[in-house]
């Protein structure tokens, strides 16, 4: 463009007086839970609940002769998982050089950086705790730092809520739900169909599962495909609640269950492993989970400190988002995941 030299020393730029936002991020499944009402701030040691294992008891009952002694049987079928707090922060800080230059009224302040700084913070808390929900299973576990996600309690054989699980063998009531009933075909692929989607919540159900409480989750490529088998058998496809919030979720009911589009599950730009979890598809009953925060640290700020008050300190501000709480799941066989569907 061509630059006249009077008009640019006399001209201003005209710049809007606020900050656009170039990417927005929703989170699907803490709206969700919120909607559903299992999100709780609590306090406590650890995160413990008695649950019923619902173990087989057609062995306890006995069919007998009018002369045969009647016998006794004693089963276990109470266990108590456990989750540990799992503590997270956002750290922002801006210099005194920030602070004395972004000053002076509508003459030089465009807009207040303290508060875009927050606002920024609190974005960024949202998707680090986004990243941990959806995270691949890639050894997160009781005593690692992170929160776990689902594919932590989901993924069969790994121990979570410090009980271990081996196929049919250990706490097989604690394994997510298998479409086999082998607790051995989570990886194999599957074809995203609509036959597909009815195998994986049948094997969800026939655990005694509640259709109503169901919420499916997947990627884009995989909704899609979906929703577009699903057009081609219905005249219309009816959007689900979180489309109806208008905060920009994609769902749809199917069989009376909402499938939503997670864009984080293949986002190339913040999720490192876009590539393994594009392909995870999720269906989970949400009386089962619940995500716990601490009362003292759910998304608390801190005010800004002055770091020169402190020796060879930095003259900088500084103050932090704490987070302190995890991603618990009450009945894995409640819920299922497939990690290779395409």
């Amino acid at each position: 463009m061509a630059t006249n030299a009077d008009i640019s020393a006399l001209t201003r730029e005209a710049m809007i007086k606020s900050v656009g936002k170039g990417i927005f991020l929703n989170m699907a499944l803490p709206a969700k839970l919120i909607a559903e009402r299992r999100v709780s701030v609590e306090g406590g040691t650890v995160i413990k609940r008695p649950v019923d294992t619902v173990d087989d008891m057609t062995d306890v009952g006995q069919a007998y002769l009018i002369n045969e002694p009647m016998t006794v049987s004693r089963k276990t079928y109470l266990q108590s998982p456990y989750f540990n707090w799992k503590f997270a922060q956002v750290d922002m800080t801006y210099t005194a050089e920030e602070k004395f230059m972004n000053a002076g009224g509508s003459d030089t302040k465009v807009a207040d950086f303290v508060k875009w700084l927050v606002n920024k913070g609190q974005r960024r808390a949202r998707l680090h705790l986004l990243k941990q929900i959806y995270a691949a299973n890639s050894g997160t576990s009781d005593a690692t730092a992170e929160f776990q996600g689902i594919a932590d309690a989901l993924t069969h054989d790994a121990t979570y809520g410090n009980l271990a699980r081996s196929t049919t063998a250990t706490n097989v009531w604690w394994q997510g739900a298998s479409v086999g009933q082998s607790y051995t075909d989570q990886g194999t692929a599957l074809a995203c169909t609509i036959e597909n989607f009815r195998l994986m919540y049948g094997a969800i159900l026939l655990n005694g599962g509640d259709r109503s409480k169901l919420l499916a989750i997947t990627g884009q490529t995989n909704y899609f495909n979906l929703r577009r088998q699903a057009e081609m058998q219905m005249k219309s496809v009816e959007p689900g609640p979180l489309a109806k919030y208008g905060a920009g979720y994609d769902s749809m009911m199917i069989d009376g269950i909402e499938i939503v589009s997670e864009p984080y599950l293949e986002n190339a730009r913040f999720n490192s492993s876009y590539a393994t979890t594009k392909k995870y598809f999720y269906i989970l009953n949400l009386s089962d989970w619940e995500l716990r925060l601490h009362p003292e640290r759910a998304f608390a700020m801190t005010e800004f400190f002055w770091q020169g008050n402190i020796n060879n300190g930095q003259d900088e501000y500084l103050a932090r988002i704490m987070l302190m709480g995890n991603l618990v799941c009450w009945r894995p066989a409640g819920s299922i995941l497939r990690t290779n569907v395409s």
